[in-house]
């Protein structure tokens, strides 16, 4: 009675405001009125009932055009409220008991929605009568699950998203229907994906599988007939992702069900069937509407392909399983690589054949013995050969196996070595023909070398086997001399484009090999005889190719092995002193005649004469061995005195090895002195007039260079010898010195006077005053004391009068004779050195 007052007042005032009290009231008077009577049995359809019955309400009211879409959202939410209720009803009740009355209400409120829909637009009205639909065939289900008694009610469920995906979506067509088409569509879409993941969950295998294939076919329909953009491009990944998941979850089922299927094939066999369906399908799908979506089916097959490949790493029990999915997974890889032309693709077949490879030699119990000395590189040669049968057809796919091969190439030559140990020589002979033709075969510099040198390392191996096999492991470091050898042979058939790069490996190597035989212990005559020729023909070929400065790293080494030689063997010294002066002429007059020029620079290159250098270091060497013969003592510093003197034209300032050459014979001449027995008064003469003597050559050599840097040295070793004469004469107090010094100091007065040398005149004339003085000591130290008074009264009175006298004729214009001779002595003397 209350909500018929306000649905008067309604429509007499027109206040729309009041209709909410009026639904409210009608909605809350049917309750009570259903709940507590005898209509509780049916009150689903009823609730229904009066959510539809507002629909007629704007029939009864004046201006009814304007309340219509009042009284539809009414009755829409009336109706949801009713849903709601009934469901948590039901729910609370028993979800699993099937109602006549929720089957009925279910139809109403979807008639409901498909009625609002035509008349209100919005997503609520379009998705709501799918989803009632959806409740209705829920009904229906629980109704059939009576009857039938299903075991698992995942299928069920799944078919009630299929037949509204497929019946409303799809098949009816009417013009109430059509606009819930996609609604249907995605509902039905749902409930089936919630209910693969359900059985998925759960590992109900069998049920996943079917769902997931009758999934298959919805997405099918899919892209066969729904044009919505982001369905067509989904559904084109969607088809074989789900066909190949229906299909591994088939496998997963006879893994569960099938003893012989879980021990022996496992997860593998599973990715693996669902790979080969999809291959099928590829197949299939150029003779239907799908041939569009091959490139999908080929990658999402290739995608399975994969998992199984990693499921055999982790999962597979069976020997024989492994090898056969990796070797049949190069030949997937490879036709996806002839459809996608992807670069990258070649690089993956190859490694999945040779993992194949690999574990296929783990499948085998027995090999023959010839095969297991060469099983590991075999399998290098095999990506070779496919490689290389490939190579006219599709140059990038054979890059792809041959790289792989020559990454894999030095693992299985080490894995070779250490498993077969000399066994294994032939597979080395084998990698060096290989290393020689992918050399050939390539354009950039950096894979020449590398394949290059890869050969001439594996020749190296196999020598050394060879050697191990032949003689010893002692006699492995001739191997290095035999691969120099085989190098310089190889150099010289080549041409000259190629000769460059065979000689950046040939020299490093010939020099790492003079180390590894300078490194051999004990280091024997017969070691450092090898090591002596070797070094010999090293550098020659060094000097032939015009880079002799590199000889000096042969020719310490030569050095440096003699003296060990020498050392390690007790070698007695007449002996060792011999051969290295041997050594040291030889390379001194090689070098002379090998080279015109101590050093030169000629295309950015500074060539040096390292014979010499190291023949001088040979001489020096000999001071080591030093024999009682005076000879011997001599000649070392006579060599280098005269190494040096040789190099006067070979080199512009023709002065530095003169000058050094002089110097430097000052060593053989103290060593002379040192050995005989000199005449006690001549002794400090012997020693230090060898000075003078050499600057004086040396001033002679420079021929007025470095004029006063020489004369103040000249200065300072006169200076320097007259004091120690001095000092020696009057340490000793004998008259033989004094008259030696005197003669000596005379002898250079005179050689200052007529040289004109004011050096030798003035130390000369000093150390003669000095000498007189000294040696007259007992006459004037003898005299009275008034005899000094009176010789220096009378210098003062002399030089008084001299001044004065001169003073009177200068002031009558005249010079006197003294002056004269002054002036002229000053005069000359300006004029000397």
């Amino acid at each position: 009675m209350a909500a018929c007052l306000f649905l008067a007042i309604v429509s007499i005032s027109g206040n729309k405001e009041y209709h909410f009290a009026f639904s409210l009231l009608i909605v809350y008077g049917a309750y009570q009125l259903i709940e507590h009577s005898f209509l509780s049995s049916v009150s689903p359809i009823l609730y229904c009932f009066v959510a539809i019955s507002f629909l007629a309400v704007p029939k009864l009211l004046v201006n009814k055009g304007s309340w219509e879409e009042v009284f539809q959202l009414t009755s829409a939410a009336a109706a949801i409220i009713a849903f709601i209720y009934i469901s948590v009803e039901k729910i609370l009740a028993n979800l699993m008991e099937p109602s006549y009355a929720l089957l009925v209400a279910f139809i109403f409120l979807a008639g409901q929605f498909l009625y609002l829909q035509s008349r209100i637009q919005g997503y609520l009205f379009k998705y709501s009568p799918p989803i009632f639909i959806a409740a209705f065939l829920f009904e229906v289900m629980l109704f059939a699950q009576k009857i039938y008694a299903f075991n698992d009610l995942l299928l069920p469920y799944f078919l009630i998203g299929f037949i509204l995906h497929l019946v409303f979506g799809h098949l009816i067509k009417h013009h109430y229907i059509v606009p819930i088409n996609n609604s249907s569509k995605n509902v039905g879409l749902i409930i089936m994906v919630l209910s693969v993941c359900a059985g998925v969950s759960f590992c109900t295998f069998l049920q996943a599988g079917t769902m997931l294939l009758l999934l298959t076919g919805v997405f099918m329909l899919l892209y066969r007939f729904d044009n919505r953009k982001y369905y067509q491009d989904s559904c084109s990944w969607l088809i074989p992702f789900v066909l190949g998941c229906a299909f591994l979850f088939f496998g997963e089922e006879m893994n569960t069900s099938f003893e012989f299927y879980n021990k022996h094939l496992g997860i593998t066999i599973s990715a693996f069937l669902a790979s080969a369906v999809l291959f099928i399908f590829n197949f299939i799908s150029k003779y239907t509407f799908y041939a569009d979506i091959k490139r999908q089916i080929v990658y999402t097959a290739q995608g399975f392909y994969t998992l199984s490949i990693i499921f055999s790493i982790f999962f597979s029990a069976h020997t024989a399983i492994r090898p056969s999915i990796f070797l049949i997974g190069s030949v997937v890889y490879a036709a996806l690589y002839f459809m996608s032309k992807n670069k990258w693709i070649p690089y993956i077949s190859s490694f999945v054949f040779l993992f194949g490879y690999l574990f296929s030699l783990n499948a085998f119990t027995q090999l023959p013995v010839f095969f297991t000395k060469i099983m590991w590189p075999f399998g290098a040669i095999l990506l070779f050969v496919i490689g290389y049968s490939f190579l006219k057809k599709d140059f990038i796919f054979s890059r792809g196996y041959f790289v792989t091969g020559h990454l894999y190439l030095p693992v299985a030559l080490f894995l070779n070595l250490i498993f077969n140990g000399d066994q294994s020589l032939y597979s080395f002979v084998g990698a060096a023909v290989i290393y020689l033709l992918s050399a050939k075969r390539v354009n950039k510099e950096v894979f020449i070398r590398i394949f290059l040198y890869g050969s001439f390392l594996s020749i190296f191996i196999f020598m050394v086997l060879l050697i191990h096999i032949a003689f010893s492991t002692y006699y492995s470091h001739y191997a290095y001399i035999s691969l120099s050898i085989f190098v310089f042979a190889y150099w010289k058939i080549n041409k000259e484009n190629n000769k460059k790069r065979i000689e950046d490996f040939l020299i490093p190597w010939s020099i790492i090999g003079l180390l590894a035989f300078l490194n051999q212990y004990p280091f024997g005559l017969p070691e450092w005889l090898s090591l002596i020729v070797y070094s010999l023909l090293v550098i020659a070929f060094i000097h032939v190719r015009g880079m002799s400065i590199l000889n000096m790293i042969p020719l310490f080494i030569l050095f440096v092995s003699t003296h060990y030689y020498i050392l390690s063997n007790a070698v007695i010294l007449e002996t060792a002193f011999n051969v290295v002066l041997v050594f040291a002429l030889v390379f001194l007059f090689g070098g002379s005649l090998l080279s015109k020029k101590l050093y030169h620079v000629a295309n950015k290159w500074c060539f040096i004469d390292v014979y010499t250098i190291i023949s001088c270091l040979y001489l020096l060497s000999l001071y080591a061995y030093q024999l009682e013969a005076l000879w011997t003592k001599l000649l070392p510093g006579l060599l280098i005195a005269v190494l040096l003197w040789m190099q006067r034209k070979r080199v512009k300032q023709y002065w530095v090895p003169a000058v050094c050459s002089v110097i430097y014979l000052l060593q053989p001449y103290y060593a002379f002195i040192n050995e005989v027995r000199l005449p006690a008064y001549f002794e400090r003469e012997f020693y230090m007039l060898p000075l003078v003597c050499v600057i004086i050559v040396i001033r002679l050599i420079l021929n007025g260079r470095f004029r006063y840097q020489t004369s103040y040295l000249e200065w300072g070793i006169l200076v320097v010898v007259a004091l120690t004469l001095v000092i020696d004469a009057l340490n000793s107090n004998q008259v033989n010195d004094a008259l030696i010094l005197g003669t000596l100091t005379i002898i250079a007065l005179l050689a200052g006077i007529y040289f004109r040398k004011k050096s030798y005149f003035f130390v000369g004339s000093i150390v003669l005053l000095i000498n007189v003085i000294l040696q007259s000591r007992p006459f004037w130290g003898n005299l009275p004391w008034w005899s000094y008074l009176l010789m220096g009264g009378s210098l003062l009175i002399t030089v008084a009068s001299f001044y004065e006298w001169n003073k009177q004729k200068m002031g009558k214009g005249e010079v006197i004779v003294i002056v004269k001779i002054k002036n002229r002595l000053r005069k000359n003397f300006r004029e000397w050195q």
